[in-house]
């Protein structure tokens, strides 16, 4: 049986333990805004919900080590753990997990982690001398970056199965974690998303995906608050990824060309989410070709001198499934941008 409760910040921890109480079969759980859930409740979680395999929560400020402790020794079946936002979960605690659950672990989040470091990545790494079933692994905006080479050998580790990848935030990050890193040893992966990671290059982006042919076409991409990216690093990943992109996330590319911009229409036939925050060159023009198709000349032999290059054109193309576009900051977008009628609350 699953259980979600979301915005519930005033429960109590007496709250949180008649859950624990009154659902002793629970198998999944899941808490927003839970911060006032403390040890006591949480030892309730550990004894009363025997058969929990995944647990997710946001904002358990309060659960102390030992906690975290016992409830990995009580439940190494567990296959999902995800937290975002835990001050006191440190080295001991990952280390409990990793040697409590290591053989049923296929997703974590350890996002917002203050404590988060490369000790932790190299407890992570651990997980490669036994039977690692980890696909989902989200290392999200820590309290300081981890270290480029802590985490290219992680990912040299446990990278190989990784379906979704999320190292928002670390800035330590370079084109070499790319290269050296994700390029060799991931081969998987349908979601990757490298928010704010500001030494990555236009260049080194472009070279990455022109490279990256061990690895399917992702579904899901978010590169945002990356500004030195543009027509190099987009062109690489639609040719590497456009046939099978449905969310991609650009937000702060400032520098990307319109002529660049169009070519979705083309290349990105299964897009249906867009963030396009703070692209300057974000145009109506764009956004109808997405919608509509992108004008083509029908005369493909332009090297007839008698042909008529560029009289007779056609409409090609375009995203047909598109749901949503996010355009905030861009100035270019008028009241008169195309849209259609399930689109217009997210323009």
């Amino acid at each position: 049986m699953d259980f979600g409760l979301y915005v519930f910040s005033d429960l109590t921890p007496d709250a949180f333990q008649t859950l624990a109480y009154l659902n002793p079969n629970l198998t999944s759980l899941h808490l927003d805004y839970c911060g006032q859930i403390n040890d006591d409740a949480f030892d309730t979680l550990s004894t009363s919900l025997p058969v929990l395999t995944s647990l997710e929560l946001l904002g358990p400020f309060l659960v102390k080590p030992q906690a975290w402790k016992n409830f990995f020794e009580t439940h190494p079946g567990l296959e999902k753990f995800m937290i975002t936002q835990s001050p006191c979960f440190d080295l001991e605690c990952i280390q409990s997990l990793i040697s409590s659950c290591r053989s049923n672990l296929s997703a974590l989040r350890l996002k917002e982690i203050g404590n988060l470091s490369d000790e932790f990545l190299e407890e992570l790494s651990t997980l490669s001398e036994g039977e690692s079933k980890l696909t989902y692994l989200d290392l999200s905006d820590p309290g300081k970056s981890c270290g480029e080479e802590a985490m290219i050998n992680l990912l040299s580790a446990i990278g190989c199965q990784l379906t979704h990848l999320n190292v928002s935030n670390h800035i330590l990050l370079t084109d070499d974690f790319l290269m050296e890193g994700i390029q060799p040893h991931i081969k998987a992966l349908d979601t990757l998303i490298l928010n704010n990671l500001p030494d990555l290059t236009d260049e080194g982006v472009a070279t990455f995906f022109k490279g990256w042919d061990n690895n399917p076409a992702l579904a899901h991409l978010d590169l945002s608050r990356n500004h030195l990216l543009a027509d190099l690093a987009l062109g690489a990943i639609l040719k590497h990824s456009g046939e099978k992109l449905e969310e991609l996330n650009i937000n702060g590319w400032k520098d990307l060309e319109e002529e660049v911009l169009v070519t979705f229409a083309i290349k990105a036939p299964e897009l249906r989410k867009v963030d396009v925050g703070w692209v300057r060159e974000m145009t109506d023009f764009v956004v109808k070709a997405w919608l509509d198709g992108a004008p083509q000349d029908l005369n493909e032999n332009k090297d007839d001198p008698d042909a008529m290059v560029g009289e007779i054109v056609s409409v090609v193309g375009g995203c047909r499934k598109l749901e949503e576009v996010k355009v905030w900051g861009c100035n270019r977008i008028t009241s008169n941008c195309p849209r259609r009628v399930s689109m217009a609350s997210s323009i």
